[in-house]
């Protein structure tokens, strides 16, 4: 752990954006299939009209795939805003630059489900339908409920509790440990109080988006 800790943060952020690129290249490749779009918009709309919304979703992908290194910069500069400022309040210091480059290491964590989304479709659920796809999420609770019966403003709190979830919080709950010398316990509260209060701020943001915009 020590020896991956001081390898360069951004070499690894680097990394990190090439391999979820990649990955969704793939799956935009093998997973998504332009046969969903008519399966959807069949009713509604024309075969032009649906040719030119295909057209439309690939440029859009585009755009997403070169937004990738922004949205994580943005991601693990707000994790390590919350830390820092609940570090403040308990008057411990630890620098700005050793608590991003935890939160980059860290980020590797959720390259797995990623990875495994794709394996799932393309080597056992091969016959799989849009909504499937859509809903899953490896070893989380969405996993449970039917995405039929589903309200769209629950699915994103379902998906994100999660294995890979928890992971992460018991590694930075350790790393703070490891840092401070307090006991995991302590350490584990530190992470709730900060990185879970800025997650639960930002789900119900994004509920929020979803009442709105639905």
């Amino acid at each position: 752990m020590q020896s991956i800790l001081n390898k360069n943060k951004w070499y690894f952020f680097i990394g990190i954006n090439i391999i979820v690129i990649t990955l969704n290249i793939i799956s935009k490749q093998y997973l998504y299939k332009s046969l969903f779009f008519y399966e959807i918009y069949g009713e509604q709309l024309s075969k032009g009209q649906i040719d030119q919304l295909i057209l439309r979703s690939n440029k859009y992908m585009i755009i997403g795939y070169l937004l990738t290194p922004i949205i994580l910069l943005i991601k693990v500069i707000l994790i390590t805003v919350c830390l820092k400022i609940g570090l403040i309040f308990i008057n411990i210091k630890i620098s700005w630059g050793k608590i991003l480059n935890w939160i980059i290491k860290l980020e590797t964590i959720f390259l797995i489900p990623l990875l495994m989304t794709l394996l799932w479709f393309l080597l056992i659920n091969i016959d799989y339908t849009y909504a499937e796809l859509q809903f899953f999420y490896p070893l989380s609770l969405l996993n449970l409920f039917n995405s039929g019966e589903l309200d769209q403003l629950f699915v994103y709190p379902l998906r994100l509790v999660n294995v890979f979830e928890l992971l992460y919080w018991l590694a930075l709950a350790k790393l703070f440990a490891t840092e401070t010398g307090k006991k995991f316990g302590k350490a584990f509260e530190f992470v709730m109080y900060t990185y879970g209060v800025g997650l639960l701020i930002w789900v119900v943001f994004v509920m929020f988006l979803t009442v709105n915009i639905s």
